[in-house]
């Protein structure tokens, strides 16, 4: 059987264009980010060599064995002693942020005079979801030598390897993984007594081998084991007999391994870890503290961020902690990275838990202050422009978790929740996480707020409206949130806070554009214009354009419509905003350009945004393709081309069932539907139209929980049931739908008029009870 090219990749050859340019051509620039090399590193000379002969042979390789062993000291060796053989070396560590990774790879392929002659597309304008095969794709269509590490491995699903086309393009994947069979997977063992020797004679020269034999015996030749213990060892300076004589601890029989998770460190090397926690709280209290507070975050600090946060104090403190080995530092462009092993995190968030609950408040309250004080500083604008790599952002999640985990609800935490909302803003923000966002909102909604002001309250709420699907889960859910935010915007009105006004009322807007509500969006609109002058940021901006250029094309209002957009397009240029956010401009003035009857420059325009739309996500499914795929069956239909409209239509729903998870789950899905029934009805198959009309309404029904609803196609539905039930006769319904379509829109609207002129006048009379019109 033909094995199946991933969907990504065979998008990203279909519609990207790579030229592939002779290597004569170009002036090599190797890129390269390894870590710092192990200045000590000792022995493996076999494993160097059979990873070097297995390479050539395979082109890809697995380093196995229990954490601490040498997988990565190994595969960063190796691309130090080879660096002189590759354009390009790149070292991904999977306990970082992948994705942010393979984006600063991209960079630095695009920057660079060797690989950037190779890509013809903005960088910028690539989807997150396709970045990573681009790339990858990128390299393997590539002619240069590159070598690629993926460490700490968990799982083989979390990565997705380039192809190795030829010759010098080679990957190491470092994993604590056993399940990788062949003669490309190498199995490492500990040191041997030789090995160990060596490398404690390099780090203890003046040591007698007795000693040193003594030492490495304990440790059972454990690479990281021995490492640890020589750092402590060296920060006491008083050799290895004295380090016996304080710690009093290794027997001489085997000991056996801790456990199936931490194979690697036996029960002695659990109780040096311990008594050197003991012997940091004992002598230094506040480093214990800092060590505490980095364990709590569990993520990788900058030294520059870690200074920021804390002052200047800090430093002292890092390098107490470092000169007992629990806290390593490696290189990371340009900057200092600080990184704990995640068995001394393991440890020592052991021991925090184990403290009474006042020290373990106390560590808690102190870390959030010194956030509260630092992002305090900070806005919207300026973690948004960070690059994806930066970790200010993933420390204000870590931030915001340590708050809420521990019921911290402060106005410092609110403002990190509120932040941290507006950036997983999909529409604004490239690097918006959607899944983020949902885990934030259902996080922070149900906590106790009581001792949060009014206004604060009210940002927060605001900022919740866009996806948190709690609130439009129930009526009564629903209800609850609309009564509170109205109360809360009540309050703090008269206030005159501009700024705070703008961003409520222009969320606001979308809110009951959201539910159908056009008259209360209209209003909130109008309230946000007059706080416009001082809107916080170019998002709130953007929030506010695109909204009313949604509710004009629901109004039909097509040239209030147009200057909206055309004041979001001039706010879009930003190289940090989505693309998304564009793509769905681009294809709500396509609608706007159909309304005014411009279909030919409608349809050429939609095709352009297709095409730019598959070049961002690939082959995959998507809510921005399948609106494309929407209009594009609006036009077929406005221009009576009904033989394409039906197949179009299940083109559209097919993408957007894959994309919601199921049928009519959304405004698009029930619109589509819509346009069938209509063309069910022109053949005549009312039994089909109205099967197609009553799955929709159920949909609404659901939607609006029995609410006003002005959405045009809505008016269109009641429109249909009206005049079908009239062909068949059943005037009770027929009146039934008339009298809803008259609640919604009012009597004036163009629907009611369109409807009137199909029926005969007497009969509207009767349905009408009067004689309007």
């Amino acid at each position: 059987m033909a094995r199946r090219i991933n969907p990504h990749i065979k998008a990203t050859i279909l519609y990207l264009v790579i030229f592939l340019l002779p290597m004569e051509s170009y002036a090599f620039e190797p890129i390269k980010n390894m870590p710092s090399r192990n200045a000590y590193f000792t022995g493996r000379a076999s494993y160097l060599d059979k990873m070097q002969k297995k390479l050539l042979q395979h082109n890809i390789i697995y380093l196995t064995g229990y954490g601490g062993v040498g997988k990565t000291q190994l595969a960063k060796e190796y691309s130090y002693i080879n660096e002189q053989k590759y354009d390009l070396i790149w070292w991904f560590d999977l306990r970082r942020d992948l994705m942010a990774q393979y984006e600063n790879l991209l960079i630095n392929l695009s920057n660079s005079k060797t690989f950037g002659n190779l890509l013809h597309v903005n960088t910028n304008n690539i989807a997150p979801t396709v970045l990573v095969d681009f790339t990858n794709s990128l390299l393997s269509g590539s002619k240069y030598k590159w070598l690629l590490i993926f460490d700490n491995v968990l799982n083989d699903k979390d990565i997705r390897l380039p192809k190795t086309k030829t010759a010098g393009q080679h990957i190491i994947i470092t994993t604590r993984e056993k399940r990788f069979l062949g003669d490309n997977a190498f199995a490492l063992e500990s040191f041997t007594n030789r090995e160990s020797g060596t490398f404690l004679s390099k780090v203890h020269p003046k040591e007698t081998k007795e000693e040193i034999t003594k030492l490495y015996k304990a440790l059972h030749n454990y690479p990281l084991a021995l490492a640890q213990i020589s750092e402590e060892i060296l920060m006491y300076k008083n050799g290895i007999d004295a380090y016996f004589k304080r710690r009093n601890n290794f027997s001489a029989k085997p000991i056996p391994m801790h456990s199936d998770v931490t194979q690697e460190y036996n029960n002695n090397y659990h109780k040096v870890l311990n008594l050197t926690l003991q012997d940091i709280e004992q002598k230094d209290k506040e480093s214990a503290k800092v060590l505490y507070m980095l364990a709590l975050l569990n993520i990788e600090l900058t030294a520059e961020l870690l200074k920021d946060l804390f002052g200047d104090g800090v430093e002292e403190k890092i390098i107490t902690l470092s000169q007992y080995g629990i806290i390593q530092t490696h290189s990371y462009k340009h900057s200092n990275i600080l990184n704990i092993h995640d068995i001394i995190k393991e440890e020592a968030m052991k021991r925090l838990n184990e403290k009474d609950v006042t020290y373990k408040k106390d560590v808690v309250h102190i870390l959030v202050e010194h956030f509260k004080d630092f992002y305090s500083k900070k806005d919207l604008r300026y973690l948004n422009g960070l690059d994806a790599a930066n970790n200010q952002v993933a420390a204000l999640y870590a931030y915001i978790d340590i708050a809420l985990e521990n019921n911290i609800i402060n106005e410092g935490v609110i403002n990190a929740v509120i932040m941290a909302l507006r950036l997983n803003n999909i529409l604004f923000n490239k690097h918006a996480n959607p899944a983020l966002y949902q885990q934030l909102t259902q996080k922070i909604y149900n906590k106790n707020l009581d001792n949060i002001a009014p206004n604060k309250k009210a940002l927060l709420y605001a900022s919740l409206i866009l996806v948190n699907s709690v609130i439009y889960e129930t009526e009564e859910n629903l209800s609850k949130f609309e009564k509170e935010i109205l109360h809360l915007l009540n309050s703090i009105e008269n206030q005159k806070n501009h700024e705070e006004l703008f961003f409520i009322y222009a969320h606001l807007t979308h809110f009951y554009l959201l539910l159908g509500n056009f008259t209360e969006a209209k209003k909130c609109a109008e309230k946000a214009k007059e706080n416009i002058n001082y809107a916080d940021s170019i998002f709130s901006l953007l929030r506010y354009w695109y909204t009313n250029a949604w509710l004009c094309y629901e109004l039909r209002d097509t040239d209030a419509g147009m200057i909206a957009l055309d004041n979001y397009v001039k706010l879009s240029s930003n190289k940090f905003l989505s693309q998304v956010g564009k793509l769905f401009a681009r294809d709500l003035k396509v609608k706007f350009m159909a309304l005014l009857g411009q279909t030919e420059k409608a349809k050429k325009e939609l095709e352009e945004i297709i095409k730019d739309a598959v070049i961002y996500y690939g082959d995959a499914p998507s809510g921005v393709v399948g609106e494309l795929e929407y209009t594009k069956t609006l036009i077929y239909f406005q221009e009576g081309r009904h033989n394409l409209v039906e197949k179009q239509c299940h083109r559209a729903l097919d993408i957007l069932t894959k994309v919601f998870g199921g049928d009519i789950m959304d405004l698009t899905q029930a619109h589509i539907h819509i346009m069938l029934g209509e063309i069910y009805e022109e053949k005549g198959s009312y039994t089909h139209a109205l099967e197609e009309y009553e799955r929709v309404l159920k949909f609404y029904n659901g939607k609006s929980y029995g609410r006003v609803n002005n959405f045009y196609e809505y008016g269109e539905l009641l429109s249909n049931f009206c005049f079908i039930y009239y062909k068949q006769k059943k005037y009770a319904e027929s009146k039934t739908y008339y009298q809803k379509l008259v609640s919604n829109f009012g009597v004036d609207h163009d629907i009611v008029g369109k409807l009137i002129k199909k029926l005969p006048h007497e009969y509207m009379y009767q349905i009408s009870g009067s004689d309007e019109k």
